[in-house]
């Protein structure tokens, strides 16, 4: 992976959280992994929560950009990881809008993408995934499933884990949204 900071913790409670603090301390990029997360962030403030052996991340990264070259980046990031079980591993997700990752109609992951506005510009983006590959939560509410238990194959998490950011940084690019 080529970040210039790559950050794991054993434990956090947010790898979001930790990528603004980041932020607030100057750090042009990162990419923070955390082997378990015990209170990460969905949509509309709903809290995640990642066990050992799944996948929970977040990339930082500063930019300059306007609020435009951002349009549809949940949804295509979703395709990104969609393709790359697809060919890898050849398990076929779904997407539920806006920002979900399925697989026989249970939650196996999200997507939360986060931005700071200053002026109309873009200054900053926060890119959060959180992949069900082990284990899954057990709240009834979410209706959630691992990968494993639904397809019965092992992911190689780190080899995951490295596709999924460098197919991301190279969608980055493409929208010319690096610095």
């Amino acid at each position: 992976m080529n970040f210039k900071n790559i950050i794991h913790y054993e434990k956090i409670d947010s790898t979001q959280k930790e990528a603004w603090k980041l932020y607030q301390k100057s750090y042009s990029e990162a990419l923070i992994i955390a082997d378990t997360q015990t209170a990460g962030i969905g949509t509309h403030g709903r809290s995640w929560v990642t066990g050992k052996g799944n996948i929970a991340l977040s990339m930082l990264f500063t930019l300059e950009a306007n609020i435009s070259s951002l349009d549809n980046l949940t949804y295509k990031i979703a395709q990104i990881i969609l393709e790359i079980f697809h060919n890898d591993y050849q398990i076929d997700l779904d997407i539920k809008l806006p920002n979900d990752l399925m697989i026989n109609k249970r939650k196996v992951g999200g997507i939360l993408v986060e931005s700071k506005m200053q002026k109309n510009k873009v200054k900053a983006l926060v890119i959060g995934i959180g992949l069900n590959i082990l284990t899954y939560p057990q709240d009834s509410k979410i209706n959630a499933i691992s990968i494993y238990e639904a397809t019965n194959k092992k992911i190689d998490k780190n080899g995951l884990i490295n596709r999924i950011c460098t197919n991301i940084k190279n969608e980055l690019q493409e929208r010319n949204l690096m610095k």
